[in-house]
């Protein structure tokens, strides 16, 4: 017995279990045969699946598993994803009591037959060297559900999807989140429990049945790459435009008003792009759990930040030529400002996660990310220390706190690496000091002496 992935209140889970039950034996236990070598399908729950016996391996059992909710971040909701689960030597691994035994890997299959939840999966393998059946499901979309009566069916033998919709009294597709259950049974027949209902069916589909029905290979996935379009589009907007934007309105004020209205329109472009990719985040995730990890979570408040900077700069409080500041306006500044770092510092970090989510922590994206991050940070830090931005009474208060602090750690770090006298343990730092200070002093006598030399001479 095989299970994998799942779901207990907020955590999704990707882990792999088997276990061998044997009637009567004490000995028999739940063995981790997850695979330790490579990235994990995203954890779900919701998923169809079932498994089997490789055809042409005994020792090698196969899992499928179709579909399902990454909701909270974790992944698309649904997902279109087909994944099958190769297990070897798990016998061997049973009798020992070690899980390590066992030889597990994923491998992710091309689909075509679109995303869902509450789907129903049987395999059997007599057919075509091992065929998984799928039946139903929903929740996908911008897509509607399946014909009534179609069995999807992927061919381990041929690695292809096809669609056959059944004669007869065919089925009709449950709605809701009604789980239909599907089993097939060595002598070639589905049977079909439709969820939601008491309905039971029966699908011929050994020598005779299957085999001769009409197929046709499914087309491709209508649905968009909603991952990949929320982190393009999230990646420009609050991964490069906008801190850009914001870049400019702290360092290019000396443009003026060249700075505001390049601030303006690139600050603009990336709300866009943001209401976009978050739009993408909400058709790929399902509200129950969207807020399940920090990803989600810190993501919400980015949005939230950002779609309240325009609306606060639309509304505030103008300067007046050679007039103070009004407090209104002071504190607006403050305000926009501050709530906008604070968004650009989350709006960076976020990406993180999310790549980390979708291509592992060793992917060459997240790398490149965290270069153009560490550069866009130590810019920030250079060019503050260097006093801008500058203000009407010269450089900022931040921009001085920065530089004096940084000269001090500067030169510390310097001092630190003076070499000392090993015998009087004096400074040579010091030493070479003193001997400058007295060559400048010797300087400074040396019109003195040369004077008293000339009256001597005179006098003789």
């Amino acid at each position: 017995l095989i299970a994998s992935h799942g779901f207990a209140s907020t955590d999704r889970w990707d882990n792999s279990w088997a276990v061998e039950i044997t009637r009567g034996r004490e000995s028999d236990k739940w063995l981790d045969i997850t695979p330790t070598s490579q990235d994990l399908p995203f954890g779900r729950c919701l998923v169809a699946s079932a498994a089997m016996v490789d055809p042409n391996d005994p020792d090698r059992a196969l899992l499928g598993m179709y579909g399902g909710c990454g909701s909270g971040g974790y992944g698309p909701c649904p997902s279109s994803e087909m994944w099958v689960l190769s297990a070897t030597r798990l016998q061997a691994a049973a009798a020992e009591g070690s899980g390590a035994r066992a030889a597990t890997a994923w491998e992710k299959k091309e689909t075509c037959v679109g995303a869902r939840n509450f789907g129903a999966m049987a395999a059997l393998p007599s057919l075509q060297d091992g065929t998984f059946f799928l039946f139903g499901g929903n929740g996908r979309p911008l897509v509607g559900p399946d014909e009534d009566g179609q069995l999807n069916s992927l061919s381990l033998a041929a690695d292809t999807w096809s669609r056959t919709v059944l004669d007869g009294d065919r089925p009709m597709q449950p709605g809701g989140a009604a789980q239909s259950s599907m089993v097939a049974t060595e002598a070639g027949e589905l049977w079909l429990q439709l969820g939601g209902t008491n309905e039971m069916y029966l699908v011929q589909v050994g020598d005779g049945g299957f085999a001769n029905m009409a197929q046709e290979s499914c087309k491709s996935d209508p649905v968009p790459g909603l991952r990949t379009a929320h982190g393009v589009l999230m990646g420009l907007s609050w991964g490069f435009l906008l801190p850009i934007g914001v870049f400019i309105a702290r360092f290019g004020r000396i443009k003026n008003p060249l700075w505001f209205k390049l601030h303006r329109a690139i600050q603009s472009t990336g709300v866009v792009l943001m209401l976009a990719g978050f739009v993408c985040a909400m058709l790929m995730v399902s509200a129950g759990k969207f807020l399940a990890r920090p990803h989600a979570q810190i993501g919400v408040v980015v949005v939230a930040i950002g779609l309240q900077q325009p609306l606060n700069a639309f509304f505030r409080p103008h300067v007046v030529a050679n007039t103070p500041k009004t407090t209104k306006r002071v504190v607006w500044e403050y305000w926009h400002k501050y709530s906008g770092r604070l968004a650009i510092l989350l709006g960076l970090i976020n990406p993180f996660w999310g790549i980390t989510y979708v291509a592992g922590a060793t992917s060459p994206g997240l790398i490149v990310y965290a270069v153009w991050v560490a550069l866009y940070l130590l810019a920030t830090l250079y060019l503050t220390a260097r006093g801008l931005p500058f203000e009407a009474n010269g450089p900022s208060s931040l921009a001085q706190s920065v530089n004096r602090y940084l000269c001090c750690f500067l030169q510390t770090w310097n001092d630190s690496f003076q070499p000392r006298d090993p015998v009087v343990g004096v400074d040579q730092g010091n030493k070479k000091q003193d001997a400058a200070q007295a060559s400048e002093a010797a300087k400074q006598d040396e019109p003195k002496a040369t004077a008293e030399s000339q009256r001597r001479i005179s006098e003789v």
